[in-house]
């Protein structure tokens, strides 16, 4: 016998033309950078939205191990003492939790992002 499995289908937002929300400092780190965000939806416990950052640099650690995907933009990204990562448009990134990673961020940079 198999077991049914109930399924929703639906659209929750386009990461391409979702208006996110701006404040002085949502980003955690030193210094702060004008960012946005929107979070989508919880899915199993984890959360995913669009974060998106403006030029500059700033340095932080993710409260969770995180995984991205740049949709625009571009980043030189720097964990701990591995050497630095050039991102852009495509790339899918995985960051650990509580390692010190440094952004470096050349144009604006939009990304999908999950938590666990």
């Amino acid at each position: 016998m198999v077991a049914s499995v109930a399924v929703v289908t639906h659209i929750i937002g386009n990461v391409n033309t979702i208006e996110l929300s701006y404040s002085e400092s949502t980003v955690e780190g030193h210094p702060a950078i004008s960012t946005g965000v929107y979070p989508l939806d919880e899915v199993a416990g984890g959360s995913m939205g669009v974060w998106e950052g403006k030029p500059g640099v700033f340095v932080g650690a993710p409260h969770a191990d995180e995984v991205f995907v740049v949709l625009s933009g571009s980043a030189t990204i720097t964990a701990g003492q591995d050497a630095p990562v050039s991102t852009a448009q495509g790339d899918i990134v995985r960051l650990a939790k509580d390692v010190e990673v440094r952004w470096d961020i050349a144009e604006t940079l939009r990304i999908f992002y999950i938590f666990p």
